[in-house]
């Protein structure tokens, strides 16, 4: 009697395990799924690079300028020097507490990666120089905002460091790439330019535009053997198990395909008493 409950225990097992297959493998592949959509692999830096060269340049805006005392009855000047290079902003006469809205940009062509700023009101009685936001020439796009009070005025600057004349130039080794993308401003609020620089025998080389790009972004598809899809954006390589959903499917298989053998083999497999002793008197 012994031998045959444990034979139904081993029944029950294989059932039990039978049934629970299908539902592990749907977990299974849910996690893959989920894997798939949000798993990103950060690749070997070097591989692709790219550089943006031109005329690095300061712009300079007045925004809007405040009488905040009884003003003479005069306009006003504002000298902004960049570097060695001063600018001269005209205020024009009003009231007080009369605000303009005035918008006006001057462009500094400026050497170095760090300048210096200052500024100061030429009619004031203070006759004194303020000193502003340094300029990072490096980052482009970067913008400084520069409140000036000096007796009558309170004048708002924002000051922004962009590349004028620009071209890019990629290189890109161990990968495949056909072109890169690089999308730009020309200023803040301006709409975006889109341009395609075709690549051939590791580099991309183009000019993008004429006037100034106050912010870009660069980006690329390159490939590994034609059959790996990789992603590059902003000097970041990466790999994504979105674009390339094989990787998914072969993992899924490796992981799933040895669990069903394994389960079909202990279904197939004699357990009865009867048939493992008629097994051992065909080897004697």
């Amino acid at each position: 009697m012994g031998k045959y409950r444990r034979y139904a225990r081993r029944k029950r097992g294989r059932r039990k395990l039978g049934k629970l297959l299908l539902p592990t493998s749907l977990v299974i592949a849910l996690l893959y799924i989920v894997m798939t959509l949000t798993v990103a692999f950060s690749l070997q830096e070097g591989l692709v690079r790219y550089d943006l060269t031109g005329d690095r340049i300061v712009n300079v805006t007045l925004l809007r300028a405040t009488y905040i005392a009884p003003p003479e009855d005069r306009n006003y000047t504002v000298l902004v020097t960049v570097s060695n290079e001063t600018l001269r902003f005209t205020i024009p006469k009003g009231s007080e507490w009369k605000t303009f809205y005035l918008r006006e940009s001057r462009l500094v062509k400026a050497c170095g990666e760090v300048v210096n700023t200052s500024f100061r009101v030429a009619e004031s009685p203070v006759n004194t120089s303020y000193p502003g936001p340094f300029i990072n020439l490096t980052r482009i796009g970067r913008s400084e905002d520069y409140i000036l009070t000096q007796y009558p005025l309170e004048i708002y600057f924002v000051l922004s460091a962009q590349l004028c004349n620009a071209s890019v130039k990629a290189e890109y080794r161990g990968v495949d790439m056909g072109s890169i993308r690089v999308e730009y401003k020309e200023w803040e609020d301006g709409p975006v330019n889109v341009a395609e620089v075709n690549c051939r025998e590791g580099s991309c080389l183009s000019r993008l535009t004429t006037g100034c790009v106050y912010s870009y972004r660069v980006s690329a598809e390159p490939t590994i053997a034609g059959i790996l899809k990789l992603k590059f954006e902003n000097g970041r390589l990466y790999m994504r198990l979105l674009d390339n959903p094989w990787i998914t499917v072969v993992l899924y298989v490796v992981t799933v395909l040895p669990l069903w053998v394994y389960v079909k083999k202990r279904e197939r497999a004699p357990t009865h008493p009867s048939r493992l002793l008629k097994g051992a008197k065909d080897v004697k």
